[in-house]
């Protein structure tokens, strides 16, 4: 086991975010003597199976699993952590969100303790919740999948979580049974931005069952057998199916008026979500100079430019690195109306 190394692991499906992911963690101040590793899991299985292949590929005492889509804004994260690690040999794990107690039914989607900042599809949440200037760190019993840190190595449990959720409150459980604490520093400013958008939980009860009968001990069955609106993720497919049709063909108008008439509604979807912010900023460029996505063929390259240019007013904002925008307002090809827009989210 590496002492001095510091291994990043992402299981990863969309290499533009990752890569927006590695540009942050590239960017944290690396102690002396210390080295840092990023591994990337393509193609897994599951979550747990991911990691187990990523702690198992690193000889590095300190692991840091993180979503391909958190961005790490403190730059001495790798210094805090090896600060809290170094204070107590029975902390096993760190995470920025968790909770203090396990709920009876193992539905742990409301956290209680920590920060971080997160996109919803419309918007940059800044989620705070129970801190102690007090404290270093507080003990909580589980903790948010977006970042887990750890300095102990222990199978993620693949063999019953064969999908992409409660991996993260299942190594929890784990961390406790062999006698390490897991806790949630206290952050004076959020450590990271969780570029999530909307979770669409479509097999979270099935997980939250099956955690329930594999920790009996903690959880008990004591509601219905809740399942997954099915209907309102047709809805909400139909949906998106039709709005992205007409940015195919250029159907900007049209998209438009469509985007107009849905906005006040409860939508639960990133790419509606996203299209809504997308027909705004082309309403605010009437008559002005429009950004360069609009000329690009089909939606894909469309998203993949728009997500890009979002990523930039991201680093401008947190990390106040603005030279790709300014040189891309500079070329007329982002407007100064998409800049701002994108800015205040």
């Amino acid at each position: 086991m590496n002492e001095k190394k510091i291994t990043f692991i992402s299981c990863a499906n969309n290499m533009q975010y990752y890569e927006e992911c590695v540009h942050y963690i590239r960017n944290l101040k690396i102690p002396e003597g210390y080295e840092l590793e990023t591994v990337c899991i393509q193609e897994a299985d599951s979550m747990a199976q991911g990691y187990n292949a990523g702690m198992k590929s690193s000889d590095a005492k300190y692991k840091v699993y993180l979503h391909q889509d958190t961005f790490l804004l403190n730059q001495n994260f790798i210094y805090d952590i090896l600060n809290i690690f170094e204070s107590d040999e029975s902390i096993g794990m760190i995470g920025v969100l968790g909770r203090r107690e396990l709920p009876d039914d193992a539905d742990c989607y409301i956290w209680d303790t920590g920060g971080t900042y997160a996109y919803n599809g419309l918007t940059v949440l800044n989620l705070r919740y129970y801190q102690d200037k007090k404290k270093k760190y507080i003990p909580v019993k589980a903790v948010d999948g977006l970042l887990m840190a750890t300095q102990v190595d222990l199978p993620w449990r693949e063999d019953f979580l064969d999908g992409w959720d409660f991996y993260d409150v299942s190594q929890a459980i784990e961390m406790s049974r062999k006698g390490y604490q897991t806790v949630v520093p206290c952050q004076e400013i959020n450590w990271c931005h969780h570029d999530c958008g909307v979770s669409k939980l479509i097999n979270y009860h099935y997980y939250r069952h099956k955690m329930i009968k594999e920790y009996s001990e903690y959880f008990r069955e004591k509601d219905v057998h809740t399942v997954f609106d099915m209907e309102k993720q047709r809805q909400m497919e139909k949906i998106r199916s039709g709005l992205t049709a007409l940015l195919e063909v250029k159907a900007f108008d049209e998209c438009c008026r469509i985007a107009g008439q849905i906005q006040g509604l409860l939508l639960e979807d990133t790419q509606i979500r996203e299209i809504v912010n997308l027909m705004e900023i082309y309403s605010l460029e009437r008559g002005g100079i429009s950004s360069e996505w609009w000329t690009l063929s089909g939606w894909e390259r469309l998203y993949e430019y728009y997500t890009w240019v979002r990523f930039a007013v991201l680093r401008a904002r947190f990390q106040g690195d603005s030279a790709e925008i300014e040189e891309l307002l500079n070329k007329g090809k982002v407007s100064q109306s998409a800049f701002e827009f994108l800015y205040t989210l």
